[in-house]
């Protein structure tokens, strides 16, 4: 049954990564520059972080089998609206629709998990998540490339609402005999009273002492990998070296494949108390600082350009660990909310700096929002610096944590 549910996360990793190779024809065919690629990517990513409390809610109280259900066929629904786009403000609206969708398939299989294993295999069934999952990233390389060839992007997208619905079908049956959360009756005339409470409650759980430095690492750690490798990467290979689609789409699956392997070693490598302290403010600085060297020396030999990358990706993988330290903060009951606040923090972050760096990157007198080779180090510069100025102030305060 968990494996269902992860087939649901690797389409949303599909999904939130594909604007590194769809970047260029969507820019052909829209006339967008590098601002109008920055709001195209973040529309998911806004959306998904808008939702994530009352999907976590919904997790809660509905089961992982209804709600992952509900949110695929969304999902299915964005992904066609997307591919009959007359215009690029409805393709942004579709986008929008599928980070809806995609905002509570990676929850899922977390509180399964949670539910099922005890907290300590937790960092190791977490890691091995988000690896499995990951390869939905690998879609968006070279099969997604291949699809665009073929199919243009259009086709693309609708080749990818039918994948969804048939994921959709194969939750719907093969959890049909999933767990639902047991729920104390209602008292009638309660229902209102009783959603106060669990919104009260959800609130508390975001500025609780145990969720500040986590959801604040949170903010960048997550939003810099996904910032490089799923909107920046193609237009980077493309302004400093002419590579053609299918080649970035290669490099691309080989970025992909690093982010799938890397959160499964830091899952293994996990244990509570400083060896967690260590991974995480190691991890982050080391990003930081290949992030900080592409922005620096970035585009002067692809050979190095693709070893920083790979460095960056595999390092700031540290962020599955992220999941474990909520985990042991959180009583099982309030699981789907304490995750939710974290998967919030992790994608509102994303949307925040991905219109943040489609400014920078076209800030650089390209002209009308292009984006340069310049421009793009600049976005690699800003991000490492930000990774490694977190990491190093949450770092600080970790120890008091005693999730750690």
């Amino acid at each position: 049954m968990l494996g269902l549910l992860v087939a649901g996360f690797a389409l949303s990793h599909l999904y939130r990564t594909l604007p590194a190779v769809m970047a260029g024809p969507l820019q052909a065919g829209f006339g967008i520059g590098a601002e109008g690629l920055g709001v195209f990517a973040a529309a998911f990513h806004l959306d998904f972080a808008l939702v994530q409390l009352p999907v976590g809610l919904a997790v809660d109280r509905l089961g992982v089998r209804r709600t992952a259900t509900l949110l695929l066929l969304i999902t299915a629904a964005g992904a066609a609206a997307s591919a009959v786009a007359p215009a690029f403000g409805w393709l942004v609206a579709a986008q929008a629709v599928i980070g809806i969708g995609c905002s509570g398939l990676l929850m899922a299989p977390l509180v399964f998990a949670s539910h099922a294993w005890p907290a300590e295999r937790f960092a190791a069934v977490s890691g091995a998540v988000v690896s499995i999952g990951g390869a939905g990233m690998l879609l968006s390389g070279t099969p997604l490339s291949l699809a665009i060839e073929l199919g243009g992007w259009r086709g693309a997208f609708a080749a990818c609402s039918v994948l969804t619905l048939i994921v959709a079908a194969a939750i719907h049956l093969g959890l049909a005999r999933a767990p639902v959360p047991a729920r104390p009756p209602v008292a009638a005339g309660a229902a209102g009273t009783r959603l106060v409470e669990d919104i009260r409650g959800t609130l508390a759980i975001l500025i609780s002492p145990a969720m500040r430095g986590t959801a604040a690492l949170a903010l960048i750690s997550y939003p810099a990998l996904i910032t490089l490798r799923g909107l920046w990467l193609g237009p980077f290979l493309d302004a400093a070296y002419g590579l053609d689609a299918v080649t970035i789409g290669n490099i691309v699956l080989v970025v992909s494949a690093v982010m799938v392997v890397a959160p499964l070693g830091f899952g293994r490598a996990d244990r509570p108390g400083h060896r967690r302290r260590l991974l995480m403010t190691g991890g982050g600085l080391l990003a930081a600082a290949a992030l900080a060297a592409l922005g620096l020396i970035g585009g002067r030999m692809l050979a190095l350009d693709l070893a920083l990358t790979g460095i960056a990706v595999a390092a700031g993988s540290f962020y599955v660990l992220q999941f474990a330290v909520v985990r042991a903060s959180f009583p099982p009951e309030t699981m789907g909310r304490a995750l939710a606040g974290l998967i919030f923090c992790f994608f509102a972050g994303v949307a925040v700096w991905q219109v943040a760096t489609g400014v920078i990157a076209g800030a650089s007198g390209a002209g009308a929002g292009a984006a340069d080779l310049e421009g793009i180090r600049r976005v690699f510069l800003v991000l490492g610096l930000a990774l490694g100025i977190v990491s190093v102030a949450t770092g600080r305060g970790r120890p008091a944590a005693a999730a750690l």
